[in-house]
């Protein structure tokens, strides 16, 4: 279909002389809708530790040649609680070769 999901859970172990031991867990939701090859709008949420936040995306891929291709996203996302970022810029830059 047109509609994609996606979601992430994170267990993270930190340890280490200046660091206490402890488990944390993470969340990442995304949500996106296949407009066409170059043009995917979405929304992403993310659950961690002191941060909740969630925002609009545009991601999409561009393909160069055989078994090539530029995959690009970026977003912006706003905090949802006091403890978490007001707001965040998101870019990536994938090169698939």
């Amino acid at each position: 279909g047109r509609w994609s999901g996606a979601a992430n859970v994170f267990v993270i172990n930190e340890w280490g002389r200046d660091v206490q031991e402890e488990f944390e867990t993470a969340l990442a939701l995304q949500a996106r809708y296949r407009h066409s090859q170059f043009i995917e709008p979405g929304v992403e949420f993310y659950a961690g530790q002191d941060n909740y936040s969630v925002g609009p995306t545009l991601q999409g891929n561009i393909r160069l040649q055989t078994r090539q291709s530029l995959h690009w996203e970026a977003g912006a996302l706003f905090g949802l609680t006091p403890a978490s970022p007001d707001n965040s810029l998101r870019l990536l830059l994938e090169y698939e070769f």
